[in-house]
């Protein structure tokens, strides 16, 4: 893709374009330049939301919000110019309701242009152009078509689909606006941040978008009619009902056409997404690139990951651990996203994670009682064991199992990196006699640190009622030291893209 393209989809473009479009839409509050500048408006809000679900700069929400007050006093001004189209193409200048309609959104108009005006008038855009630098140098961490985004597409296109469902069932006004506008943040996901999906698949979303736009209007404009006493006589009601009836039932067959039946746009955009293996990966990167934008210290995220799975499959191959699921999702899921998560939240971090994994919209496949579950085991990771908390207390059994076990794990693995210095660097496990026997190159008796490595056992030994045992890997004074492995790094595809 050329360069020029790619910097006309970032960040740093749209919010100069907004400055540009703001000066042209000053003068009048004219069709066009409203069209214009909340366009470039959208596509920024639009950017932030992609990226207000992965980064938490507080900039990507404040720009945001600044801009909402404008956007939804042009919105208001762009849709009342939208309804005296209408009225053109469906009425002539001699007719009465023509007339009635044209007189009505005029003086709604001219209240309207000056509320917009008002609000461009307080809209602050030193301080706008001020995160633009931020914002871009944000924007720049996650690459364009990255597994991250794959993944948000998969989301709103299944939203989308859900929608479609409903509003083909019962084809009510409300349905197919919420499908229009389902639709549409499926579109500004690809549109802002899939380039190779963009090109290949804009011209049928901007065609759908328009159909459904069209009925909108159609059912706005009917009654905007009615509500205004538009006619002048029953015959007059039924000639203009019989046109939009007409308008409306033409545009819902075409996209009926495109996106109802076996082989629709669905299928075709559904093959292109995440799915199966692919699917498992994305949901990995996802969680990996979120804790990259809060973890200060990556290594030791990486190392207590490594450690808590290799635990974990220790375990499962010696049928200590009998369930492997939990409510359709597999244990060594939950337990590799808690540990990838266990030290992203500020402050007392083992807290508050719980909260931060609820607030996120469930990956395909998850439930939010999946990020419940993992975001307390990535809890419980330090502090009080699970118990009498009033969040583990509510959980059912099962939930409460996969917790204490998973935990118990993280525990362990967190505190063999306590001090966050890679002082051990290898493990070597095994289950012999009923007991877990983890071998430690760098551990050390008598220190602080296996101190904490004797309190963090009990949990998983209590659980399993299996004693662990952690001793020293000894070398011999003919054998070399194991060259100390280089610390985890993030995977090609979710690495941050280079400036």
């Amino acid at each position: 893709m050329a360069q020029n393209d790619q910097d006309s989809r970032g960040i740093r473009y749209w919010m100069e374009q907004v400055v540009k479009e703001a000066d042209k839409a000053r003068d009048g509050m004219k069709a066009d330049p409203v069209h214009d500048l909340r366009v470039a408006i959208r596509r920024c809000r639009s950017i932030g939301e992609g990226f207000v679900a992965i980064d938490p700069h507080p900039a990507w929400k404040k720009m945001r919000k600044s801009a909402k007050p404008l956007f939804a006093a042009l919105g208001d001004l762009r849709d009342v110019q939208v309804q005296m189209e209408w009225a053109d193409k469906l009425s002539s200048d001699e007719e009465p309701v023509h007339q009635k309609l044209l007189l009505h959104f005029s003086a709604r108009e001219k209240t309207l242009q000056t509320a917009a005006s008002d609000a461009l008038a307080a809209f602050d855009l030193p301080q706008w152009q001020s995160w633009a630098t931020i914002l871009e140098e944000r924007s720049q961490k996650i690459p364009p078509g990255s597994d991250v985004f794959q993944l948000m597409a998969l989301e709103r296109w299944q939203e989308a689909r859900n929608l479609q469902t409903v509003a083909m069932r019962n084809r009510s006004k409300l349905a197919l606006h919420s499908l229009r506008i389902g639709l549409k943040k499926f579109r500004y996901i690809v549109e802002n941040f899939l380039p190779e999906k963009h090109d290949a698949w804009i011209k049928d979303l901007k065609q759908l978008q328009d159909l459904l736009g069209d009925i909108h209007d159609l059912d706005v404009l009917w009654d905007t009619a009615r509500e205004i006493r538009a006619f002048v006589s029953p015959q007059e009601r039924e000639q203009w009902l019989s046109k939009q009836k007409r308008e409306r039932q033409m545009r819902l067959d075409d996209y009926r056409k495109k996106m109802v039946g076996r082989e629709t746009l669905w299928s075709v955009w559904r093959s292109e997404l995440p799915h199966a293996a692919s699917l498992h990966s994305a949901i990995q990167n996802y969680f990996e690139m979120w804790v990259f934008l809060r973890d200060q210290d990556l290594s030791h995220t990486h190392r207590v990951l490594q450690w808590s799975l290799q635990i974990f499959d220790t375990l499962v191959d010696a049928k200590a651990i009998r369930t492997r699921d939990f409510d359709g999702l597999p244990w060594r899921e939950l337990l590799s996203i808690a540990a990838l998560t266990h030290a992203s939240a500020e402050g007392k971090y083992h807290k508050r994670i719980v909260k931060e994994l609820e607030r996120l919209t469930p990956p395909p496949g998850w439930k939010p009682i999946h990020l419940e579950v993992t975001g307390l085991i990535a809890r419980y990771h330090r502090g009080p064991l699970p118990g009498s908390q009033s969040k583990f207390v509510r959980l059912r059994q099962s939930a409460k199992n996969a917790v204490s076990q998973l935990a118990g794990i993280l525990r362990i693995a967190e505190s063999l990196d306590i001090n966050h210095d890679g002082t051990i660097q290898q493990l070597e496990m095994s289950i012999s006699e009923g007991t877990l026997r983890i071998n430690a190159l760098g551990y050390e008796d008598r220190t602080r640190q296996a101190e904490r490595i004797a309190r963090a056992r009990h949990l998983l030994e209590s659980v399993l009622q299996m004693p662990i045992i952690v001793r020293a890997i000894k070398i011999k004074e003919d054998e070399k030291l194991p060259t100390r492995p280089r610390p985890p790094r993030l995977s090609r595809a979710f690495r941050p893209a280079k400036s």
